[in-house]
């Protein structure tokens, strides 16, 4: 897997009396950083790679069992599209994204691509 970077100002919480905890989950403005795949029926053994791996399965697993699409093609966005993304985004020069202005177009069509 090649290493990239994505920013999504999205946030799961799963677990039991978890509702009542979401004010004081983190303070206003704050970070999070959650890793998956570690509790009762987790992914425990193997090196970081495989656990990584196995943790991102899962998680497309329990995606596509709620019949929610994983996959861009699976929402009719073909491979061939992927480039032109990365065109528009530099014909309007949007050149430095995410919240931190790091991620550049080369870097959308890259995350894109291992989103097929």
């Amino acid at each position: 897997m090649q290493n990239f970077q994505f920013a999504d100002p999205t946030r799961i919480v799963c677990g039991r009396g978890q509702i009542s905890t979401l004010d004081a989950l983190v303070p206003h403005g704050g970070r999070v950083l959650v890793i998956c795949g570690g509790g009762p029926g987790g992914v425990r053994d193997g090196a970081d790679d495989e656990r990584i791996a196995a943790a991102i399965e899962r998680t497309r697993a329990f995606f596509e069992r709620l019949a929610v699409p994983t996959r861009l093609s699976e929402y009719g966005v073909s491979r061939d599209a992927i480039p032109e993304v990365a065109r528009r985004l530099r014909a309007r020069r949007a050149t430095a994204l995410g919240e931190r202005r790091d991620i550049t177009p080369a870097a959308v069509e890259e995350i894109l691509q291992l989103c097929a």
